[in-house]
């Protein structure tokens, strides 16, 4: 899977979870959106469908032309791609969508468990 075609995003959603109540915010301000994606290094990937994941938190890659690409962390350095697989990347990544939620809720934000 290539990173380029999740760098291409135009915007974000991110999901995060709060005392079991799941809470989005949208990333658009193009400056804003490449700082993250510029956090994106992938490690390696494992193509094919899991079942059974229930993430806390979650980054919906949002296209100029309306498509998006559903991700969900899995661990720091794992995302869930729905339909598609799993991809490992270094915690860079994890870090800064991190610390954009933190700074959307105004308290620290862990987006792979409930922050509660």
């Amino acid at each position: 899977m290539p990173e380029q075609d999740l760098r291409d995003a135009t915007s974000l959603a991110i999901g995060y979870t709060v005392r079991d109540e799941r809470r989005e915010f949208k990333v658009t301000e193009p400056d804003k959106v490449r700082e993250i994606l510029d956090t994106i290094q992938i490690t390696g990937s494992s193509p094919g469908k899991q079942l059974g994941i229930d993430p806390f938190g979650y980054v919906d890659f949002e296209y100029d032309d309306g498509s998006v690409v559903r991700t969900s962390f899995v661990h720091a350095n794992q995302l869930d791609r729905a339909f598609w697989g799993q991809v490992y990347l270094d915690e860079s990544f994890h870090r800064a969508v991190c610390k954009a939620a933190s700074e959307n809720a105004g308290i620290p934000v862990e987006v792979v468990t409930d922050n509660g």
